[in-house]
């Protein structure tokens, strides 16, 4: 999905996809994003790298969480929604992919090309 579009702040490596198997009997996926630094350190012959592991479902939530507050009766528009989600720290890449799956969920749809609304 994001796999080297996000670059970790810390040490200028990209993040990777990755994904864990959790609860009863290992049915459920839950995806992250992990610095290459975190794991392949060794291999780079440098320091492991410290920085956090994003939860694909946070990125999501904030993409979901500025699209209502921003949404009036016509929608949201979709450059205003990446412009404020960057301001929280998002790579725009990685709202773009965020917004790619909360319509392929149908969380939000674009009634007007251009402007978002939630469902």
């Amino acid at each position: 999905m994001l796999r080297g579009l996000i670059m970790c702040e810390l040490c200028g490596l990209t993040y990777s996809g990755v994904y864990s198997r959790i609860g009863k009997n290992k049915q459920n996926e839950r995806k992250y994003y992990r610095c290459n630094g975190r794991h392949a350190y060794k291999k780079l012959g440098k320091p492991q790298c410290l920085n956090t592991t994003l939860r694909a479902d946070d990125i999501e939530k904030v993409v979901l969480e500025t699209i209502k507050k921003a949404e009036g009766s016509n929608g949201a528009v979709w450059d205003d929604i990446v412009k404020k989600c960057e301001k929280s720290g998002l790579n725009s890449d990685s709202i773009e992919e965020a917004l790619t799956s909360l319509m392929d969920k149908g969380l939000i749809f674009e009634p007007v090309l251009g402007t978002l609304k939630t469902t």
